[in-house]
């Protein structure tokens, strides 16, 4: 379970998505401190991932090439595999994704749209 105020590492090849992201999360009372915007940059993240870090967010296509959320998929069994106690959230720019069903099989925390995200996590009050 993350902390009403969570601090969070995004991994997301978009940067108009990181920027909703961070603005709504930061809105909410969240922190991200860490972006990774590649694969590779991505598992450099989880592998030496910050002990302060309370949650992952991981979309679903890391790769404008490869759209089938395969690439999410490893890096959430990554991140399950070498960090299970923290929640690992899935997600796709879709509201309805056609990855979700093949993305729950990495065992992440959760999987949704960007808005459902978004809307999920506390807010500061």
């Amino acid at each position: 379970m993350c902390p009403e105020r969570a601090t969070i590492a995004i991994i997301e090849d978009d940067q108009t998505n990181i920027d909703l992201m961070r603005r709504n999360l930061t809105k909410g009372g969240h922190t991200i401190t860490h972006v990774a915007e590649t694969m590779e940059d991505g598992k450099q993240l989880i592998s030496n991932l910050p002990q302060n870090i309370d949650a992952i967010i991981i979309d679903a296509n890391i790769s404008p090439w490869i759209k089938d959320g395969s690439e999410g998929i490893e890096l959430a069994k990554l991140a399950k595999e070498t960090h299970p106690e923290v929640p690992v959230v899935g997600f796709s720019i879709n509201d309805f994704p056609k990855e979700a069903p093949i993305f729950i099989d990495a065992h992440p925390t959760g999987f949704a749209g960007l808005s459902k995200i978004i809307d999920a996590l506390p807010t500061r009050t």
